[in-house]
């Protein structure tokens, strides 16, 4: 994909980014033409990007279903609504010679901008259904390897405050053994950037033979893991250079926990608030003293 997100920060070029490693030759000539000119495009007909793009009209409409629009017309007014801020001048590229300061900058404006990102391309009515499956759940597990476990872990040690019983699981082995003993009335959370760990998806494969819901939280909506999810909650990121791993992703994924939390403690909020009186009293012991 040429020129990734360069162009523009609307919901439209963003979903498209999500998609995009799941499309076909065709559809991915469509959206790199849509990525790299989304104010011209705005005002295309479908057959003047069909021929712009290469690509035929039924590719272009099929396109726009996979982003869940009802067709190209829709495609065309998410795109007029697109912000003066260009990503390039928000995700600068963190350079040999930069001070601490300037990398602080840059890292600062990334963070921030995943997180408005991520806002955008989330849908109300999926987070509502997730807050009360969550709210619900008898046992939550919280599933994350290599950078998402400790996103798996930021979720168990807010949740279990919930009253639900909670665990971050790192190991695949492990993983599948508790996913095999859980019940129709548990969740799991799965944390993905790319949605395509087979490891992940086997044993997600094991939660849903168990009945659970499955909950995945990932950059690509179209990945295995998302297909095999019961719901999707999306996080985007671009990621940029000298990171080990994609920070961005990370900081958009404790945006989704702090999300689903806090919505969760509003459903349970005399519990959750007990919970959090009791736990903090508990610690106020092993402070030391000024």
């Amino acid at each position: 994909m040429s020129n990734v997100g360069r162009d523009s920060n609307n919901a439209c070029i963003l979903k498209i980014h999500s998609v995009y490693p799941s499309l076909s030759k065709a559809l991915k000539k469509a959206a790199d033409y849509i990525i790299e000119h989304p104010q011209e495009v705005a005002s295309m007909s479908i057959s003047q990007l069909a021929e712009k793009s290469g690509v035929s009209e039924f590719s272009i409409v099929k396109l726009c279903h996979r982003l869940s629009y009802k067709g190209y017309t829709e495609l065309r007014l998410k795109l007029v609504q697109t912000d003066s801020l260009m990503l390039h001048d928000i995700y600068e590229e963190v350079e040999e010679n930069d001070t601490p300061y300037e990398v602080a900058r840059k890292l600062c404006n990334s963070h921030r901008q995943a997180l408005e990102s991520t806002l955008k391309v989330q849908d109300q009515s999926v987070l509502e259904e997730a807050a009360k499956i969550l709210a619900t759940a008898d046992t939550l597990l919280f599933f994350g390897f290599a950078g998402s476990a400790c996103v798996a872990s930021d979720a168990e040690h807010k949740f279990f405050r919930t009253g639900a019983k909670c665990r971050a699981v790192h190991d695949g082995h492990m993983q599948a053994m508790l996913a095999s003993l859980l019940t129709p009335k548990d969740v799991v959370v799965a944390f993905s950037n790319t949605g395509s760990t087979k490891e992940l998806l086997d044993n997600l494969e094991v939660a849903r033979q168990s009945g659970a819901k499955i909950i995945a939280v990932t950059c690509h909506s179209q990945s295995p893991v998302a297909r095999i999810a019961d719901l999707v909650i999306p996080v985007s990121a671009v990621e940029t250079a000298y990171r080990t791993e994609p920070m961005e992703v990370r900081i958009a994924m404790l945006y989704i926990v702090d999300i689903l939390f806090t919505a969760v403690a509003l459903r349970k909020k005399d519990l959750v608030f007990d919970n959090l009186t009791r736990t903090r009293k508990a610690l106020f012991s092993k402070r030391a003293s000024g």
